[in-house]
């Protein structure tokens, strides 16, 4: 049967609730049911340039977390006090970029941040360098994210930049450099306003 995935301009949380399914994959049951749901889906982010548009408002609404002079912002109260969010800041954008440009450009054979990257730089020549460059930052604020995590015994997703040596507060900034870059990139592409 064929299916239409539809999207309500008028009503966005439908599309927040509905981002899940970009990452369908087959686990258990009857495989049958998830290759033509998984079609649909896909299919339903090609010609839809509103969906494209707010798909890619999503990966550059949270900037990273560092100032003009590229020292780092971190909340100034609450329990996170001098912390920031290395999930909200570094790891969703590039998560939600790699979705964004493997659905564009009909990548669809990955379900992973890394494995998403890797396609768009094996398939996608102009984005080669970029996709590389994601990549690795990605795997280095996942690297992070754990070792934090395994040392405070939480989830590792709040970073505080003076618990880092000066070695790693260098790399972090390089990495965030990198989702600056993957952010403007896609306000291009999808002709998103400046923010």
């Amino acid at each position: 049967a064929d299916l239409e995935i539809r999207t309500d301009q008028e009503n966005p949380e439908r599309l927040f609730r509905g981002i899940v399914l970009y990452d369908l994959r087959y686990v258990a049951g009857s495989a049958e049911l998830v290759d033509p749901l998984r079609d649909a889906v896909f299919d339903s982010v090609k010609g839809n340039e509103w969906l494209q548009h707010r798909l890619g408002e999503l990966v550059v609404e949270t900037p990273p977390p560092l100032n003009f002079w590229g020292r780092f912002v971190v909340e100034r109260k609450g329990d996170r006090a001098g912390e920031f969010d290395l999930k909200a800041r570094g790891l969703a954008p590039l998560r939600d970029a790699a979705r964004l440009l493997a659905l564009k450009h009909g990548l669809t054979r990955h379900y992973s941040t890394g494995g998403r990257w890797q396609d768009l730089e094996r398939h996608v020549p102009r984005l080669q360098e970029l996709a590389r460059l994601a990549r690795e930052g990605y795997d280095e604020l996942l690297r992070l994210r754990i070792a934090t995590g395994l040392r405070r015994g939480d989830a590792g997703r709040f970073i505080d930049p003076s618990s880092l040596s000066k070695l790693e507060r260098a790399g972090l900034a390089n990495v965030f450099d990198v989702v600056r870059m993957v952010q403007e990139h896609v306000k291009l592409e999808f002709r998103l306003e400046s923010r």
